[in-house]
């Protein structure tokens, strides 16, 4: 996996993190380039991201260090920072997309946009009808790790209806976040079936991209089917690692 091709489209000069790393200010531009770039990525067999939705051109702030806000309405977006998103995405070629870290009121007053069911379901998965793998930004950036703990931003990520969490550093955090999701089903506050739901999705996206054959991917659903009842969300993540390739069974051990 590559997490490119960036498909912001730069509303702002002075961007502080942007300007050197997208295709411009011309969101056709933009589109035309990242379909370029996507397609690279797929014929050299490499999984890309489309990022950093719902868009990141007109911050002021980078959200590494904090979180933007803006204040752009949903037009603003459809017309702009969306299209290389609903372009791609109805040219069916998009395996992954990448939500960011943004506080606009005009989508969700409370939320930032990676925590937000009406980002992550209502907008992309709703009105874009994107249908593959949806990853979080980093979750210890300062845009969220300023205000949220990993295992509360993770949960909030997933309930969300994301399929990915990127910000784990190093085992023991990933450790203490499974600890915590498990717990988090447990009490119900995440839904088995929300978790079952991201697994099957990136294990599509391996079928389709041949990184995983079809046999192999019948036994991870019917290993994690089968410590699900046991385990709750265990059964899920470590059938959602081994669908990513970054863990075995013994993990199971350290959270149970």
């Amino acid at each position: 996996v590559n997490f490119m091709p960036i498909v912001d489209v730069l509303t702002n000069p002075n961007n502080p993190g942007l300007p050197m790393r997208t295709f411009g200010s011309d969101p056709k531009l933009v589109t035309d380039m990242g379909r370029a770039y996507l397609k690279g990525l797929t014929d050299g067999g490499v999984v890309g991201c489309l990022k950093h939705f719902p868009g990141l051109g007109s911050a002021s702030i980078d959200p590494h260090f904090s979180l933007p806000h803006m204040d752009r309405s949903l037009a603003q977006l459809q017309s702009v920072d969306f299209v290389p998103y609903s372009t791609l995405i109805n040219e069916g070629i998009v395996p992954m997309v990448m939500v960011t870290h943004i506080l606009n009121p005009q989508l969700d007053p409370t939320l930032p946009t990676s925590l937000s069911p009406k980002v992550v379901t209502d907008l992309l998965r709703n009105q874009l009808h994107f249908n593959g793998v949806i990853i979080s930004d980093t979750l210890w950036m300062g845009g969220i790790s300023n205000t949220y703990s990993l295992s509360q931003a993770a949960m909030l990520a997933i309930n969300a209806g994301t399929d990915l969490i990127l910000g784990p550093r190093g085992l023991q955090d990933t450790v203490t976040m499974l600890t915590n999701l498990k717990q988090d089903v447990t009490s119900g506050q995440i839904s088995m079936n929300r978790i079952n739901a991201s697994v099957q999705r990136i294990l599509e996206m391996k079928l389709h991209y041949k990184i995983m054959t079809h046999d192999k991917a019948q036994q991870l659903i019917d290993n994690g089917e089968a410590v699900s009842h046991e385990g709750t969300c265990v059964g899920g993540c470590v059938a959602l690692m081994n669908a990513l390739g970054i863990g075995d069974r013994d993990v199971r051990k350290q959270v149970v």
